[in-house]
């Protein structure tokens, strides 16, 4: 749980962050960052799963 509250938190950072300089990496890392956070929230519900 809190790793997702974490994740989030990072995401909106960058959202934010892209928003106010207007700048294609910023997009690109909260792409990137997207990307990371649903693959170790994937994994984490497969382990605790089994």
């Amino acid at each position: 749980m809190t790793t997702l509250l974490i994740s989030l938190m990072l995401v909106l950072n960058v959202v934010l962050i892209g928003v106010i300089t207007q700048s294609p990496a910023a997009v690109i890392s909260m792409v990137v960052l997207s990307g990371l956070t649903i693959y170790y929230l994937l994994r984490g519900k497969s382990e605790t799963t089994e």
